[in-house]
């Protein structure tokens, strides 16, 4: 791995790109600089290169170079810009690499092994900033953890009922009803909802993180409840073997976080293979008839000869640099640590469960995670057990700024060298990562993501159920925290009732019980809570369109490019 600067401090403050913004306000689109055509093949040719096993250990034998060299000289790369992967009438764009390009992306294999984390068993996945474990990285502790979670009853999804959540985070936080702890006047407040002033914050609720302590030498230790978690005393409960557990889990994903926080951080800024723009080969452009006042049998044939000409023309795109690949993809300006402080993480189990008569599941719908509120920056999922269950993947895009055209209006250079037609969402499908049991994947937010429809989950025997299990963690963001549940006391009804019964059930009637509960406010029955989580889903899913429209779905308006 790269040396880290001896002093970063100068960094710290930049931040992190997040996807809550209105593109409608930006008069060139939002996102980062778009990659052309050629580079997206690049980078898909080299994550399916990396998907070979111990590629690090031959990809400098001359013999799998070359047979590498042939493989990918005979094939072209299918790669979708403005496109949204599964509507019957967008189709990818075929790109033939050419022997020069294909000796960029072997060559810079040598910094994608440098990249490499041996030690946390993670590298880079499909794409930069995307990492994934390239082992089971909780092997030894795999069978417990299912065992603990195998104790949590199964709410089914009533919108999706494939789906069922055992941790359910989205209840956390009401606002005007939940009681929180003030920080500056100690006690507590029921915190009002923030102004309707942007589309991406909640002012109905807010989803809390966790916080841990994670120590300097990894090692990872819970300091608050999670939401929907029963924070149990008793060291032999259910609840308590799933902290323990999930606290061992977080120790072994915090390295794949510190990759992509690192990766996502401003000052460390996304590498491009190939600069510049397009150019045209060939300006003998037809000549228009010196006199306006020609017939119009002679305009009518111009315009013929115009169009054919501007069919014709060669468009030349710009290529990688003529030495090749420069190296320096390991360097990074900056590098973010996690360890030895405090980190605001979301937990959410849920389980797909496939039977004869659903035999496959895949989510269409591309998504961010959380709202403005949570600020969260990277998101991971770890699939601790497949049950008769294989296939399964996760597909990536990025939003991005309008790329200028050389020539105003000029759309057929465009088209040609970053695949966007006027009107077509300025994004960008970066890639797929298949996923399998004991497969951790980690990214960060800025990248939309979805189940993808092109592989997805099935039963291996379609005669028989099966069921997969997906933990996420949504890491907040680690330099500016939020409310977490440190500062919200549980506000489960049934909880507290729980916690009494263990202390004073024997000393003090039921009925008192009751009534001491009824008096605490901002308690939720679990009526109040399946309510306020619907509510919840409703904005969110709301929001979740608007995000899809505003961020990830400006359309490309060649006349303001």
């Amino acid at each position: 791995m790269p040396v880290q600067p001896e002093d970063d401090n100068k960094y710290k403050n930049k931040g992190y790109l997040h996807p809550y913004l209105d593109g409608t306000y930006y008069h060139q689109g939002v996102g980062e600089k778009p990659k052309t055509l050629i580079e997206l093949a690049m980078c898909h040719l080299s994550a399916s290169i990396r998907t070979r096993d111990v590629w690090w250990k031959v990809y400098k034998d001359a013999d799998v170079r070359t047979r590498w060299m042939n493989d990918a000289l005979e094939k072209s790369v299918e790669v979708y810009s403005g496109y949204q992967e599964d509507l019957p009438s967008d189709k990818p764009v075929d790109v033939k690499l050419t022997a020069k390009q294909i000796d960029y992306v072997l060559d810079e294999l040598e910094g994608y092994e440098a990249l490499r984390d041996e030690i946390n068993h993670c590298e880079v996945s499909c794409f930069d900033r995307i990492w994934q474990s390239n082992a089971s990285i909780f092997s030894t502790g795999l069978r417990s953890l299912n065992a603990s979670l195998d104790l949590l009853e199964a709410r089914p999804d009533p919108d999706y009922p494939v789906e069922s959540y055992l941790i359910d985070p989205s209840s956390s936080l009401v606002y005007n009803s939940t009681l929180v702890y003030d920080t500056e006047t100690p006690g507590l407040l029921r915190p009002e909802p923030p102004p309707e002033q942007d589309y991406a914050v909640s002012t109905h609720s807010a989803i809390l993180p966790a916080d841990f302590l994670v120590s300097p030498s990894g090692n990872v230790s819970w300091l608050s409840y999670i939401p929907d978690l029963y924070p149990s005393p008793s060291p032999s409960s259910s609840e308590r073997k799933v902290y323990r557990n999930f606290t061992a889990l977080l120790t072994v994903c915090i390295p794949l976080f510190e990759h992509v926080v690192t990766d996502l951080h401003r000052t460390n800024s996304l590498p491009y293979r190939i600069t510049g723009t397009y150019h045209y080969e060939d300006w003998d452009e037809p000549s228009e008839p010196e006199d306006e006042e020609e017939d119009e049998e002679r305009w009518a044939e111009y315009k013929l000869r115009y169009g054919e000409w501007e069919k014709q023309r060669r468009v030349v795109v710009p290529d990688v640099p003529k030495g090749g690949y420069p190296g320096g993809l390991e360097e990074r300006r900056c590098f973010v640590k996690l360890r030895d402080r405090v980190v605001q993480v979301i937990t959410e189990v849920k389980e797909i469960h496939l039977s004869p008569e659903r035999p496959t599941y895949c989510d269409n719908s591309w998504r961010v995670a959380g709202m403005k509120n949570e600020a969260i920056v990277a998101c991971l999922a770890y699939f601790p057990l497949f049950e008769n269950v294989v296939g399964g993947s996760i597909t990536f895009r990025t939003a991005i700024t309008f790329p200028k055209p050389l020539i105003p209006y000029d759309s057929a250079g465009i088209a040609q060298t970053y695949g966007l037609t006027p009107g077509a969402p300025c994004t960008q499908i970066l890639g797929t990562v298949p996923v399998h049991a004991g497969r951790a994947v980690a990214w960060p937010n800025i990248y939309s993501h979805r189940y993808s429809p092109s592989r997805p989950f099935r039963l291996a025997d379609p005669a028989k159920p099966g069921r997969a299990r997906i933990i996420s963690f949504y890491l907040c963001d680690p330099d500016k925290p939020v409310i977490s549940t440190a500062r919200v006391p549980p506000t489960r009804k049934e909880w507290v009732e729980r916690a009494l019964a263990l202390t004073v059930m024997e000393r003090v009637p039921v009925e008192i019980i009751e009534r001491i509960v009824g008096a605490v406010p901002g308690l939720l029955s679990e009526a109040e809570v399946r309510k306020v989580r619907r509510e919840a889903r409703v904005e969110r899913q709301h929001v979740r369109a608007d995000i899809n429209d505003m961020y990830f779905g400006v359309l490309y308006d060649i006349g303001r490019a």
